[in-house]
């Protein structure tokens, strides 16, 4: 049975991983804003870096080719440069929503 240092420790480890999520949901959101102003090819390679695996599983799963799925990964990200002023929730978010719009289209 657990006791109370190792409830402790579990709440402290949950507390901080919360606070890591939420700077990295910061994170993406500046690299977002930093594209859209700019025009940071920086920004973007690195959001395509963090999202191209979770968005690709995304299109994936929803689609029977992996060659579908290629082409739809491509057209979420070529939206996501089109619309990254317009991301107002997390990017995660975002780009999960338009790859299942994207799938639902094609």
């Amino acid at each position: 049975m657990a006791g109370p240092a190792s409830a402790a420790a579990f709440n402290w480890t949950r507390h901080r991983s919360l606070e890591l999520l939420e700077e990295l949901e910061l994170n993406d959101l500046r690299l977002a804003a930093a594209y859209a102003r700019r025009s940071d090819p920086n920004a973007f390679r690195e959001l395509v870096i963090r999202y191209h695996p979770f968005v690709f599983s995304v299109c994936r799963r929803q689609l029977s080719s992996a060659t579908d799925a290629d082409d739809a990964t491509q057209e979420v990200f070529l939206k996501l440069a089109q619309n990254c002023h317009a991301i107002e929730s997390t990017v995660g978010g975002w780009l999960h929503r338009c790859a299942m719009n994207v799938c639902a289209s094609m």
